[in-house]
């Protein structure tokens, strides 16, 4: 057992890299930087994943390589619009890439019908309500007509923005005699 004891750290790991790691590992991550897309993760979740393979393969320092291999990992649609801003570094491409992925988002729920939060629950057409209780009876109208309050057409009333004079806020009065 002539072995020569390990003194310095450097070589300690360079040792147990030698011992237990396959021969190709460096190439497979360096594969595993080149080849990292977003996919279907979130940017925040993309770019956690990229500083994580980065820090594997040892790059550390942040470079126009970098940056590039970042951007270019994006999906499609946010790297659209990142290029446009030329970003100098990976913190400034992960801010515009959150901001644009905010915005598709927002798109996606506006589509779906989601929107911004306002008119939820029934879905109304022009001109008529969808309570249950109206629903398919117009005579609810002329007997409350007949008693002297006032009916609404169009919208039932709505919370939110704005003094009621909006569209699809139709009032009708009856005056009593």
């Amino acid at each position: 057992m002539n072995k020569i004891p390990i003194k310095k750290w450097p070589r300690m790991v360079a040792k147990l890299k030698g011992k237990f790691l396959p021969k190709d590992y460096q190439v497979e991550l360096y594969r595993r930087v080149q080849n990292l897309r977003q996919k279907g993760m979130t940017v925040k979740e993309y770019t956690k994943e990229f500083y994580r393979v980065n820090l594997w393969a040892g790059y550390i320092d942040d470079n126009p390589k970098k940056t590039a291999r970042y951007v270019n990992g994006l999906r499609m649609e946010i790297l659209d619009e990142i290029s446009i801003l030329s970003p100098r570094n990976i913190e400034e491409a992960f801010q515009s890439a959150v901001k644009v992925e905010e915005k598709i988002n927002r798109k996606q729920n506006n589509r779906r019908g989601r929107g911004n939060g306002r008119g939820r629950g029934q879905s109304y057409s022009r001109g008529r309500t969808a309570t249950n209780s109206e629903e398919g009876s117009s005579s609810r109208a002329s007997r409350t007509a007949e008693k002297g309050e006032s009916t609404r057409v169009g919208r039932p009333y709505q919370r939110g923005r704005g003094n009621g004079r909006g569209r699809g806020t139709n009032v009708q009065c009856v005056q009593v005699p």
